[in-house]
This record gives structure tokens, C-alpha cells and sequence, in this order.
């Protein structure tokens, strides 16, 4: 029967207690403490360990028996999946353009694809874009992995630029694909990623807890005369994504300065 180092759950966190612990639990899954086959301890033992309910444990280890890494033996117990390994495999690693651009996310897709030209925009947007009239056009896409949301993507763009894109191009390619194709040369980028808290619009989008933890991405993209393009702004689940960035020597990078 399975026990392992508690991390106890704050009830001043905006994230739901039962999140948290099965944040917890699935860690131990991911790290090994947690092996496919083992059993876990009782509901009243993980109750006592995380200082909560049988209910929120009980609701804790429900949501991950809705992914599938934990199963339920009518009168035996709760059980780690013999097939974890291969649920967890499931997690998209990686700059998802660039694995996008790769065709290695094929068993992903698109959902809820929205294209509005004219629309009013946020005033931090509108100023990152250079926009007086705060209008312009709004992209919205979830996309999918084997069914299940794992990231929300906005991107906000002038209507001259907007305009130039089609909705029914927008499953097969993506926004500066289509500019490119229009002849819109990129001139750079700055991007941001931090971690967030899941709010309203993106807990709907993801089917996540209000308050979840979430992967926010925010890319600010110009062309060549250094005229802001394209906003691009992405949430992703914190257990279906990770982001990868693999370091090498080439160019003669110091990497043991770089690490100090």
C-alpha cells in the first residue's frame, strides 16, 4: 500500500483542495513513487496525511480516475493504471508551434475555431499592438489532445492583418503561416511565459477548476518596418503540457555561465 511525503494543501489558495491533492498524487505517479499496479492507502489514511475530508480525498482521486491513472477495484481499493505510463505519454512536450509546424502533433485538433474582424480589444492589447481605436481582429482556439482540452489560444491582430486570414484555413494552418503566405514578412518577437491562474473564460476553455494552475505563453510578433503583427496569447493545462527548451554548445555558448 502506497504513502510518500505529504505536501499539505492550502485552504488560502485559490485552487480547490481536492486540486491540489490530486495535483499531489499525479506528481507521484510522474516521479515513480506511485508504480502501475500499486495500491494506494485508504481514503481515511490520505485524509489524515493531507489534513482534509474523505470527501475532497475521495474527490481528488475521482478526478484522476477521470484521466485514467488511478482505477477503482469494487471491495479491493484504488489502484494505479497499469496504464499510466502510457496516459502520461500523452502530454504534449515542447514549443507546440514548432511541434506543430513539424506535423508532430497529429493526434491533436482543434476545437471552438473563432475569426471576428472589428472587435473591441482590451486596452493592454491594444497598446502592445499600437492600435488607437482599440479595435481589431480576434482569433479563439482549444485544441485538443485525445480529446481533452489542453490549451486555449488568443491571438489579436490590426484589421489589416486580420483580414487577411480564413476561418477555414485556421485547422489547417496557422496565423503567420497564412500572413506569410500573403507576403507579410516577420521581423521579430518577444515572448513571456510564466505560470498563471486559470481564470473564468480559461477554466471553461480547458474544463478546468477556477484558480487551476496553468502554462501562460504571451508572443509579441512585428514585421520588418518593426509595426506590431500579432499578439498571441496560449494557456495550457498544466498536466497535459510541458514546455521543453534544449540547450547545446553551438556558437560557443559558455552553458556552465549561462546555469550560474
Amino acid at each position: 500500500m502506497l504513502g510518500a511525503m505529504s505536501a499539505q494543501p492550502s485552504s488560502s489558495s485559490p485552487i480547490p483542495l481536492y486540486h491540489q491533492i490530486a495535483t499531489v498524487l499525479r506528481q507521484r505517479v510522474v516521479d515513480g513513487t506511485y508504480q502501475p499496479g500499486a495500491r494506494l492507502a485508504r481514503e481515511d489514511d490520505l485524509a489524515a496525511e493531507f489534513e482534509v475530508s474523505r470527501a475532497t480525498v475521495r474527490q481528488a482521486v475521482g478526478e484522476l480516475v477521470r484521466i485514467n491513472l488511478l482505477t477503482r477495484q469494487q471491495g479491493r481499493g484504488t489502484f494505479v493504471s497499469e496504464t499510466a505510463r502510457e496516459e502520461l505519454g500523452r502530454i504534449v512536450r515542447g514549443d507546440l508551434d514548432a511541434l506543430v509546424a513539424a506535423g508532430e502533433v497529429r493526434r491533436t485538433r482543434l476545437r471552438d475555431i473563432e475569426l471576428r474582424h472589428g472587435q473591441p480589444l482590451p486596452a493592454a492589447a491594444a497598446e502592445l499592438l499600437a492600435i488607437a481605436d482599440a479595435t481589431g481582429t480576434i482569433v479563439q482556439r482549444t485544441r485538443l489532445l485525445d480529446d481533452v482540452a489542453f490549451a486555449y489560444t488568443v491571438d489579436t491582430l490590426p484589421d489589416g492583418y486580420g483580414r487577411l486570414l480564413r476561418r477555414a484555413r485556421l485547422r489547417g494552418e496557422g496565423v503567420l503561416q497564412q500572413l506569410e503566405a500573403h507576403g507579410v514578412a516577420l521581423g521579430g518577437a518577444k515572448q513571456t511565459v510564466r505560470a498563471e491562474l486559470a481564470d473564468l473564460r480559461v477554466s471553461e476553455a480547458l474544463a478546468i477548476p477556477l484558480g487551476s494552475a496553468v502554462l501562460f505563453v504571451e508572443r509579441l510578433l512585428w514585421d520588418e518596418d518593426e509595426r506590431p503583427v500579432e499578439l498571441f496569447q496560449s494557456w495550457y493545462r498544466g498536466d497535459r503540457y510541458e514546455y521543453t527548451v534544449t540547450y547545446d554548445r553551438s556558437g560557443g555558448a559558455d552553458l556552465a555561465r549561462h546555469f550560474a
